[in-house]
């Protein structure tokens, strides 16, 4: 009859605290090698995730800053560009209004109306005289044609038209007279009137 063997609880735990032991020892290495890999790993992780997210944040920032001086930069660019059609445009109506001026200042010396100056001013000083001096004849062309019309046949000044006193009578003021006063003394004394004409 075989001896039944009987194992304490002492003898159970003592079996398996060696047998812990046993595989503590076998896999102890190697489990410090795999726990050294995966802090290894996760320290890796956590630095590429964190170069990563500092590499985004500073091409997002530098997206934005670069958009924000682009948008400015054109802003910047329309305002002066604005500035300067405005400049431009009142440096012309400012030419415009001295050209006028200066026309009609023209006109004022020729004893001509100054109402024409609009049509015959220029910013160009050349044309304008031009334009002035061109005037000047086909107006006094066009007086003369009138009063010899309407003179034509009379020796006399018409009904209406006060006698001038042909005396004293200078340049200047042939000059100042208007076109009725200058009929009239063409009917008086037409010799006189060429004569103070070619004067001016």
């Amino acid at each position: 009859m075989t001896e039944e063997l009987k194992y304490t609880q002492a003898d159970m735990d003592k079996a398996m605290a060696s047998k812990a032991k046993e595989y503590d020892t076998k896999y102890a290495a190697e489990i410090e090698k795999l726990k050294a890999e995966n802090e290894t790993a996760i320290e890796q992780a956590k630095k590429e995730a964190k170069a990563d997210g500092m590499k985004a944040g500073e091409e997002r920032a530098k997206m934005t800053a670069t958009e924000k001086a682009k948008a400015e930069y054109q802003d910047k660019l329309d305002e002066f560009n604005q500035k300067q059609e405005e400049f431009k445009s009142q440096q012309e109506e400012f030419e415009k209004q001295n050209a006028l001026i200066a026309t009609r200042k023209l006109l004022q010396d020729k004893k001509l109306p100054d109402s024409f100056a609009n049509m015959l001013s220029s910013t160009d000083e050349e044309t304008r005289k031009k334009n002035v001096e061109e005037f000047a004849k086909s107006y006094q062309s066009g007086i003369d044609k009138a009063v010899a019309e309407k003179t034509k046949g009379a020796g006399t000044p018409q009904a209406g038209g006060a006698p001038i006193d042909t005396t004293h009578i200078t340049a200047e003021e042939f000059g100042k007279m208007n076109y009725d006063q200058q009929m009239t003394l063409y009917q008086q004394d037409a010799d006189l009137y060429h004569k103070l004409k070619g004067e001016l």
